[in-house]
């Protein structure tokens, strides 16, 4: 079953600003940083399906569970949470992997638009 999100009603950078001291310089270098971070990481957790690992699922999960938590995805954080710490069928981890990498484009855009964002105003 699809899992449906709404990440544009998640997405903040409240924690962002807070870890930043909101120095609008420093969280953009930090967003530029995580859209190439998601970007690597979403391939990797694509190639982790076929065939399935498991285990570089739950690392990777651990890993980008951070960046999620920091940018108010909270129900993208709670997957990866789910995906590091609970015993899954194949299944599950397909459709929750499936889920992240569904994310991919959105939170790249988000994070993106919030660059441009700082380029002309403050968050």
């Amino acid at each position: 079953k699809k899992i449906d999100l709404n990440l544009a009603n998640e997405f903040n950078l409240k924690k962002v600003s807070e870890f930043t001291g909101n120095d609008h310089g420093v969280i953009k270098d930090l967003l530029y940083l995580m859209i190439e971070s998601f970007r690597e990481d979403f391939h990797s957790l694509k190639s982790y399906t076929s065939p399935l690992k498991p285990n570089l699922i739950k690392s990777l999960a651990h890993k980008i569970k951070p960046n999620f938590d920091l940018i108010g995805l909270d129900s993208l954080f709670k997957i990866s949470n789910i995906l590091e710490n609970k015993s899954l069928s194949n299944e599950e981890y397909y459709q929750l992997t499936k889920t992240i990498y569904g994310s991919k484009t959105t939170i790249i855009k988000m994070l993106s638009e919030s660059i441009e964002k700082l380029n002309f105003q403050t968050l």
